[in-house]
């Protein structure tokens, strides 16, 4: 059985006078304005974290059925960082969950925790191994929110840390008041059921036994300035 290794990596901005890692940093401008996020990575159950979730398994593809069920979520949960603060955040949203048995939540929410009003956007990196690009598309499905987020193109075969990722960014489409948190991103991850096991463990590039996805954001005061932002991972 193999494993999925679940990674959120929290909020970096370098540009103005603003300075946000993890929530837990914020350089104030002279007026005293500054920006701050979250970044919370969320089961089904309302579990919230900001930097590593626990090891999942990556279950085995099957034939099972490939249907959805309506989800509220709309529990409060808290969530603290590696400097010790807590943030409670009240998440309420309905949303379409696929229920088959080659599915895995992987909820991905931004909370304002500074004083200012900001712009987000967040990275994900899949592991793909060595799949090509058609064999990646092929094989795995996204549960993505497309109505408060927009999603860019992918990019495939990114280097990172000497592995292959398959990365995309989705930016939220609406201005992030203070204290606010955002409308999940991506909701989930699966496994098409008719991907064959030698496929899906070659998703596996370093062969750990864990599948990785990598989570990134980044927030600026004004939505225009992303071309000053630095994409992560040494992207260009």
């Amino acid at each position: 059985m193999k494993t999925l290794k679940w990674i959120g990596i929290t909020a970096l901005l370098a540009m103005l006078t603003v300075v946000a890692i993890n929530g837990s940093l914020g350089d104030e401008s002279s007026d005293e304005k500054y920006l701050c996020i979250v970044q919370s990575e969320l089961e089904r159950s309302g579990s919230g974290l900001t930097e590593v979730a626990d090891d999942r398994e990556l279950l085995l593809v099957t034939d099972a059925e490939l249907t959805k069920q309506s989800v509220q979520l709309n529990e409060q949960f808290s969530v603290t960082d590696k400097k010790n603060n807590t943030v409670n955040v009240d998440l309420s949203v309905n949303a379409d969950m696929y229920t088959a048995e080659n599915v895995l939540d992987h909820i991905v929410v931004i909370t304002n925790t500074g004083n200012h009003v900001g712009y987000v956007r967040t990275w994900f990196a899949f592991e793909m191994g060595d799949l090509t690009e058609d064999e990646f598309k092929a094989s795995v499905l996204l549960n993505q929110n497309s109505t408060r987020w927009t999603w860019g193109e992918f990019t495939y075969g990114v280097q990172i840390d000497g592995e292959r990722y398959a990365v995309v960014c989705a930016e939220y489409k609406n201005a992030l008041d203070v204290g606010a948190t955002t409308a999940p991103s991506l909701l989930q991850i699966l496994l098409k059921s008719d991907v064959a096991n030698d496929t899906a463990n070659r998703l596996d590039g370093n062969h750990d036994g864990k599948y990785e996805v990598r989570a990134y954001s980044q927030v600026v005061s004004d939505d225009g300035a992303w071309s000053q932002v630095s994409k992560p991972w040494g992207m260009q």
